[in-house]
């Protein structure tokens, strides 16, 4: 049986340390706390908690619970390779729930040892205040597109409520506040068409007139799809001893038919294989060759296309140059 160098010394690590086992757990979350603040009742409330893989090893996310009903918590992905990262969906459950409460999330790693890493939420649900829907939510909307989504914010029992400012830390959302009734303002977000590619998750906060709610933060959400995908956009080829290769697929796909000029930058490490003919769907080999030294490689890889405007799409590619080393 071979195991890589990397396992080797994350085992001897651990065991050197008993005292302090679940410190390289805790280790893979930056942020372990977060508080809500002041929140509307039925808003979507969410907060990602970043897990990344540090070690040379896989890393398996069993299983997450909550102490408290009024927190949900789900795993974005469950197997973390090396530099890998996934989220730990924290959703404060705004719906069912009212006043300060509190949770504490607990995440069991059961590879490649046991450990468990308990992270914190906190917030205020007021009852008082509605947002109507949840959440200013864009679902999917092409690169380049604008669009736009309205929610409905109401203040119960408080005739002189005011949303006097918006505040917003994205310079591709326009925020609009209207009244609409007594207590009641609708907030327009319109999504400029300099949006950036990806998934996005933003709050912006409402500024109030109310010193027990100065601000008030509202979700905003959607996917940026662009005219041509790689899948996947983060691909680890592991462990690969020097001199040898490791060979994968790229998935390039687009809504209409098109033909791959080039795959940058042309490495001698990499090699790829494509069809010069238009199609919508492209499955291209890519060989990866290791070289002579031990060495961490990290490459971003560029498919240009003939679409209009020349529009690309890359992929993150990494590898760990590493000798094997027999188990004795």
């Amino acid at each position: 049986m071979v195991r890589s160098t990397g396992l080797i010394i994350f085992l001897v690590a651990a065991a050197c340390r008993p005292l302090f086992a679940q410190q390289w757990a805790r280790d893979m979350f930056p942020v372990k706390a977060h508080n809500f603040g002041v929140v509307a009742r039925g808003a979507k409330t969410q907060y990602e908690f970043e897990v990344r893989n540090l070690y040379a090893v896989d890393v398996h996310l069993a299983g997450v619970r909550t102490s408290c009903g009024c927190t949900s918590a789900a795993l974005s992905k469950q197997t973390l390779k090396t530099y890998e990262s996934a989220a730990v969906v924290a959703t404060f459950n705004t719906g069912a729930f009212l006043g300060n409460r509190s949770a504490t999330i607990t995440v069991t790693i059961d590879e490649p040892q046991f450990a468990e890493v308990q992270l914190q939420v906190r917030g205020q649900i007021r009852g008082d205040v509605e947002v109507s829907p949840s959440a200013l939510s864009f679902g999917a909307v092409d690169q380049g597109t604008s669009a736009r989504q309205s929610v409905l914010v109401r203040r119960f029992g408080r005739t002189s409520w005011n949303i006097v400012d918006t505040r917003s830390s994205s310079d591709f959302l326009d925020l609009q506040v209207e009244p609409a009734g007594q207590g009641a303002y609708r907030l327009t977000a319109v999504l400029k068409d300099n949006a950036p590619v990806g998934y996005f998750h933003r709050q912006i906060f409402l500024m109030t007139n109310d010193p027990g709610m100065p601000h008030l933060p509202v979700q905003v959400e959607g996917q940026i799809t662009a005219p041509v995908t790689v899948s996947p956009s983060n691909l680890f080829l592991g462990a690969v001893p020097p001199g040898q290769k490791v060979q994968r697929k790229l998935v390039i796909h687009a809504k209409k038919p098109f033909r791959i000029l080039s795959i940058e930058p042309q490495d001698e490490r990499f090699s790829f294989e494509w069809k010069d003919t238009p199609r919508k769907l492209h499955l291209v080999p890519m060989t990866f060759s290791a070289g002579p030294n031990v060495a961490k490689v990290a490459e971003t890889l560029t498919v240009m296309t003939d679409l209009a405007d020349g529009a690309s799409s890359t992929c993150h590619v990494s590898a760990a140059v590493v000798e094997p080393v027999a188990a004795k």
